[in-house]
């Protein structure tokens, strides 16, 4: 792997060095992996900043049963408002079957 790092960075100007080093979140190791062949960007809308960055990237995450039974009733929530986000909640879920429903709702009571 540090290989591939080392030659990745030799192509790379010294500034795009620099700039990989220092101003990206990212590991080297990370910014230098290229991108399969039949790799697409999904769509979604620029983040404006103007509302929940969790809110703005869960809508575009695939849901899960896994993420349905991660759900948790925040501490000074009402059932009923939690009840309401759980179901919102499963929407989202392709071939939800109503047994992982039940077990996602019980495993937070």
């Amino acid at each position: 792997m540090g290989r591939k790092i080392a030659e990745a960075m030799s192509s790379k100007s010294s500034r795009q060095q620099s700039m990989v080093l220092e101003e990206d979140p990212f590991s080297l190791e990370v910014m230098t992996i290229s991108l399969p062949r039949d790799f697409k960007q999904p769509k979604m809308e620029k983040f404006d900043g103007s509302s929940d960055h969790v809110d703005h990237l869960s809508k575009h995450v695939k849901k899960t049963v896994i993420s349905l039974m991660q759900l948790a009733q925040d501490k000074d929530e009402l059932l009923k408002d939690f009840i309401t986000r759980f179901n919102r909640a499963t929407l989202g879920i392709k071939d939800l079957q109503m047994s992982d429903v039940v077990t996602a709702m019980m495993s937070e009571t």
